[in-house]
């Protein structure tokens, strides 16, 4: 069977586009608002982020992955951007896979009303909007690729995914199936299915509660999981299981680790071959496109 090639990208987190209503920001957003006047937006560079989503649409792939974070706040403006932005890209949704991010369900509100499912319907299951229930699915040869929600709002600074047994379930399901026999499963979340550091208060504000219920599940039968999240690029090998994660698309980054940048994976039928990053990395004769192997880091 032939190879399979998929793109990956995560966090597009672009400056608002808009004026915000201040009834808007009588929550959380507040802070978030201010985070991305005074700090994050200062590390955001929107004319280069849009050069590598253009780049990472004409990858030769037979898959594209956004795994969350296409907003910062949540705001219907940016969603509708964020799609508009990856139709002018040359994304297309019966080859895209679009899942939520932790910034896509920043509020309560948000989370209540599925605004991500409903701004990004186009990208979606047709009636998922109202209805639908992750995973998603989307194969290719031979790889079976599946979308986790990890998205919650929560209060405070913290951010971290959570993974409830409702949909551990469905997504054993998935893999029991008759016709998904013999597809090597490319799980992609929003949140590291693994420890995000040594540190409790780490974990609680930035991890995944439930990551560890997740690698049970699929060890068994060995997987790819691939994420965002912590804006960084990481490829790990645990058993039958590795797990990458992929920087941010628009962070300015000084490092091959931080520079902002997606992945190109080959998959075999025996799973994962190899992992091509590419970065725009900020130097000082200016921003430089460079293509790297990934190589894992076994860490048990």
């Amino acid at each position: 069977m032939r190879q399979v090639t998929v793109v990956h990208l995560s966090d597009l987190h672009l400056p608002l586009a808009d004026k915000v209503a201040w009834s808007q920001m009588l929550n959380k957003r507040m802070l978030g608002f201010v985070n991305l006047r005074v700090l994050r937006g200062k590390h955001m560079s929107e004319p280069l982020a849009l050069s590598m989503l253009r780049s990472a649409a004409t990858e030769p792939a037979d898959l594209f992955v956004v795994s969350g974070d296409l907003s910062n706040l949540a705001l219907p403006g940016e969603l509708e951007r964020a799609s508009t932005l990856l139709h002018a890209a040359g994304f297309a949704p019966d080859k895209t896979l679009v899942i939520p991010g932790n910034h896509d369900r920043y509020v309560p509100e948000a989370e209540a009303s599925r605004i991500f499912e409903r701004l990004m319907a186009h990208w979606l299951p047709v009636g998922f909007a109202d209805r639908g229930e992750y995973p998603l699915v989307k194969k290719a040869g031979s790889i079976l690729l599946i979308g986790l929600d990890t998205a919650v709002a929560r209060g405070g600074i913290r951010s971290a995914g959570y993974l409830g047994q409702p949909q551990l379930d469905r997504l054993a399901a998935i893999l029991r199936s008759e016709e998904h026999q013999g597809l090597w499963p490319v799980v992609a979340l929003h949140h590291p299915p693994l420890p995000v550091g040594t540190s409790f208060l780490r974990q609680y504000a930035r991890g995944l509660v439930g990551f560890a219920k997740l690698l049970r599940l699929l060890e068994p039968r060995g997987a790819t999981l691939i994420h965002g999240h912590l804006h960084l690029q990481e490829r790990r090998r645990l058993g039958k299981l590795e797990v990458v994660g992929v920087p941010s698309i628009s962070k300015v980054g000084h490092s091959l680790r931080d520079a902002m940048g997606y992945h190109v994976y080959t998959f075999t039928q025996a799973g994962l071959k190899n992992v091509i990053a590419v970065r725009t990395v900020e130097q000082a004769q200016g921003p430089s496109v460079v293509r790297h192997e990934l190589a894992a880091v076994d860490i048990g």
